[in-house]
């Protein structure tokens, strides 16, 4: 079967744009990682940029995000990648939590910043009624007190890629 993804990475989030302005500005990968710890929140929502950013993500597209034929999106379980894909994809999102499903796999690199931490299920369940928590524990198993080693992180990816591959859908939404 041929599959049809479509990548997109969540809109800018509270703890980056202090991190990213150093970041292009050459330093390195650690003092990024302490000036993301500097301005670290649970979770991180969106800014208003990153809302910005994601419901402009598909506007260059010839009809929009409702032309992509979108018929699953799987996000992170992290509010910043859930909130993304809602706005970036509103119609399909729209479709229920059969067809927005959040998987804690798809997170990135965990441990350390609490921005990689996700809310528990049940807050996650309310804030976003749309999508599908079925798959996830109700606390974030992932997030420990030291930074995940970047093979582990790679293997959630690669295990994320494959629970794709397995779905019947051929348009998803990543």
């Amino acid at each position: 079967m041929r599959k049809r993804l479509l990548l997109l990475r969540h809109g800018q989030a509270l703890h980056n744009p202090r991190a990213e302005a150093r970041r292009a500005a050459g330093c390195s990968f650690d003092e990024f990682l302490h000036t993301m710890k500097e301005d670290d929140a649970l979770d991180a929502d969106l800014t208003p940029l990153g809302r910005q950013q994601a419901a402009a993500a598909c506007n260059s597209v010839d009809g929009g995000a409702a032309s992509l034929g979108i018929e699953l999106i799987v996000a992170s379980s992290l509010s910043r990648a859930i909130e993304t894909a809602a706005l970036a994809f509103p119609e399909a999102a729209a479709a229920g939590s059969d067809r927005f499903i959040s998987l804690d796999c798809l997170c990135e690199r965990s441990g350390w910043l609490l921005n990689a931490k996700r809310r528990p299920r049940d807050e996650l369940v309310s804030r976003f009624p749309a999508v599908g928590f079925e798959l996830l524990t109700e606390t974030d198993e992932c997030w420990t007190e030291e930074l995940e080693e970047e093979a582990a992180c790679a293997q959630r990816g690669y295990e994320a890629l494959l629970w794709v591959a397995r779905r019947p859908e051929s348009t998803i939404a990543v």
